[in-house]
């Protein structure tokens, strides 16, 4: 075995940084390549196999952008192989990339409930509030609160985090209200009316997130 292919299986996130100190178009090319052809090996160490796409993955996000059509199979992929072990259900590197997944569908709310049901990210504040953003830019104002609400209940959830999110959203839904009010005086539809994005509505701000997990 190289001693590149010993380097990528031992330490993966040293590997992947290497990318910035050499070519980066001919790192990339054999990276790809080694990920597609040696993936399998790993399939006896769950751990090793996870580290890795982890790694990948981060790589390809930053070499290739979110919205490339590889970076989205292999998130695709990947939290479709890992839902199913239940050691990884609230390790945050996973919950990070269901969000990031999530976020490049036309329909979220789908992602989080499949995580709901599943338990990822149940003790993970992030997607709490992710999920609540979803529901909130259906305009599903209700069942966004009871999702930010329902992470209040959990023992492990860092509650002033939660609570600001909260503070947040129901600041959001005066302004709402006021704005609804204002129109309703001048004759015009309520804000929530139309199914037509508008500039004057307020959501909660983006879930993207990268590294730092």
């Amino acid at each position: 075995m190289c001693i590149r292919d010993r380097l990528f299986i031992d330490e993966p996130s040293l590997s992947f940084s290497l990318a910035s100190h050499i070519d980066l178009y001919y790192f990339a090319h054999h990276l790809h390549s080694w990920f597609d052809q040696n993936l399998k090996t790993f399939e006896s160490s769950p751990q090793k196999s996870f580290l890795l796409w982890h790694s990948y993955l981060s790589f390809v996000r930053k070499t290739r952008g979110t919205k490339d059509g590889k970076y989205i199979s292999l998130l695709s992929a990947f939290t479709q192989t890992f839902a199913s072990h239940p050691e990884f259900k609230d390790d945050p590197k996973l919950v990070q990339r269901f969000i990031q997944y999530a976020e490049s569908t036309s329909n979220p709310v789908e992602v989080y409930e499949y995580m709901s049901e599943k338990g990822i990210g149940a003790d993970c504040a992030l997607w709490y509030y992710s999920y609540a953003c979803a529901l909130e830019k259906k305009h599903r104002f209700e069942d966004a609160l009871n999702v930010l609400l329902a992470g209040t209940a959990k023992k492990s959830i860092n509650k002033e985090q939660l609570q600001m999110w909260i503070d947040e959203f129901e600041s959001r839904m005066e302004q709402r209200v006021n704005q609804g009010q204002e129109k309703r005086k001048r004759g015009q539809p309520r804000l929530c009316d139309s199914t037509e994005p508008q500039e004057s509505r307020m959501y909660c701000g983006g879930c993207s997130i990268e590294g730092g997990l």
